[in-house]
């Protein structure tokens, strides 16, 4: 028995085609067909066999970028005697990552709107190869100004792939499971915040002598070139910009009113609940930059030269994150209480950061490797949560544009806020670098109870079902996928 559902002046049937009458609803996206009955278009509704390609695709380039952030200041003093220079200079070259983003993420999300998905993931490839090889070059030659640039570069590759997690969600993947194919997506941002932990601390050790240390520098980095390389030509010859048909209704309703990138923004900053997810997601986010950035530094200050516990802790942090993530995606895509979600991970993180603290000072590893994972089981999760639950609000307006959003205040206080705590942290205590946190997290807090469950997205893909069932119509003829 073939259902039959209306939407607008689209008739959708359990065969996954759609039938249209009105031929301006989907003017640019429809597609012609011998068998359409009476004259009118079809728009079929398919699932790619090419999407999981396309999302490890993804997921390999993002990993590898993403792996690049911590690699100089986990190994702080191997790097500190190699390049002479400060610890305040090794956190360079995790805080350039943030300036970098604010001055590109318009361009980015620029070309993601226009161009699309594939010239975002072949740039990212692209900066990502440049800047690993010119950080090989800067250990070749002692360089300390050819890392910053390096890492700069990589972090250009970053901008290009930030938005991508939600816009490959919603362009190859049903909209049922958006919030869970977006944590997928965003799992080797945080697999590769692992590796930069672990890594460098495995392939170039701080207890052998100088030379070797030098050739395992060396080494290390040709391997990160290497292997950008091998992704990068992985993408120009397999990468795909959208799949042939819309994996779902709200895809293709997202196509048909999609609005005009600059008009976009006023709708979305004039949003009073999108401000509210903002303000929430913002600080919830920078929170968790701050602790990956600056979790070698404050675990250093309570375990001076113990480099192989605090990159095992870092790299547990990130890949154990993962199922907290996930965890919190399928709770969100089962529930859909992003409010009440984001209440939770406020409160929760209130003790688990106090008890952070306690377990640094009575510098007990077991308990510090147990909270910090806690932590990271928590905080993590913030990020697949935020974009889906900002997307939700603003939707059909464009992925890329609610992302460049919350994106660039996120890299901006994450900035701000890192800065301020590591000075703290330099030049006061562990106590008082905790202060900007906690005010952070109340605010954060203050602004999720001002917050509403608005899921416009999900309401566009339920529109169909949630009208009556009918029998078919008789300028039509039912017509199931072949």
């Amino acid at each position: 028995m073939v259902a039959t559902y209306y939407l607008n002046k689209v008739r959708v049937t359990n065969g996954q085609k759609i039938y249209l009458e009105d031929l301006k609803l989907l003017s640019e996206i429809v597609l012609s067909d011998t068998r359409k009955p009476f004259g009118a278009k079809i728009m079929e509704i398919r699932l790619s066999k090419l999407r999981f390609l396309i999302l490890f695709l993804h997921c390999v380039t993002v990993l590898h970028i993403n792996s690049q952030w911590t690699q100089f200041q986990v190994i702080a003093d191997v790097c500190r005697a190699y390049f002479n220079v400060s610890n305040s200079a090794l956190d360079l070259t995790v805080t350039i990552w943030y300036p970098v983003y604010m001055a590109g993420c318009f361009i980015s999300a620029i070309c993601l709107d226009k161009i699309g998905i594939r010239f975002c993931i072949l740039s990212a490839s692209l900066a990502n190869l440049l800047g690993s090889g010119i950080k090989y070059l800067s250990i070749i030659y002692t360089n300390f100004v050819l890392v910053c640039f390096g890492q700069a570069l990589a972090s250009v590759g970053q901008v290009f792939t930030f938005f991508l997690p939600v816009c490959i969600a919603s362009t190859w993947f049903p909209a049922e499971i958006a919030s869970t194919i977006t944590a997928v997506a965003l799992f080797p941002i945080y697999i590769g915040g692992g590796l930069g932990y672990l890594l460098p601390t495995v392939l170039v050790p701080n207890d052998t002598k100088p030379e070797v240390q030098e050739a395992d520098l060396k080494r290390f980095h040709l391997i990160f070139t290497v292997s950008a390389g091998i992704i990068f030509f992985m993408n120009l010859i397999f990468f795909k910009n959208k799949p042939k048909y819309p994996p779902s209704l709200a895809s293709v309703k997202a196509s048909v009113n999609a609005t005009g990138f600059f008009s976009a923004w006023k709708s979305i900053i004039t949003n009073r609940n999108s401000n509210y997810i903002l303000i929430s997601y913002t600080l919830l986010q920078s929170i968790t930059n701050v602790l990956l950035s600056l979790l070698s530094p404050m675990m250093e200050r309570y375990f001076p030269g113990d480099n192989s516990f605090i990159g095992i802790t870092g790299a547990a942090v990130a890949v154990l994150s993962i199922p907290g993530s996930a965890t919190l995606a399928w709770i969100t895509d089962k529930t859909r209480k992003y409010k009440l979600i984001t209440l939770v991970i406020c409160l929760l993180l209130f003790p688990l950061f106090g008890l952070f603290i306690f377990s640094l000072e009575i510098k007990n590893k077991i308990a510090t490797f147990l909270v910090t994972l806690c932590l990271g089981l928590v905080v993590e999760g913030t990020y697949p949560i935020g974009m889906d639950f900002i997307v939700q609000a603003n939707y059909p307006m464009s992925e890329s544009i609610c992302a460049t959003l919350l994106m660039f205040c996120n890299q901006g206080v994450s900035w701000g806020s890192t800065e301020a705590i590591s000075y703290l942290l330099h030049n006061y205590n562990l106590l008082y670098s905790f202060a900007p946190i906690a005010l952070m997290l109340v605010i954060a807090l203050i602004s999720g109870f001002f917050t509403k469950d608005t899921l416009n997205r999900d309401a566009a893909n339920a529109e169909s079902s949630t009208l009556s069932s009918s029998a078919p119509s008789p300028n039509y003829s039912s017509t199931t996928l072949e």
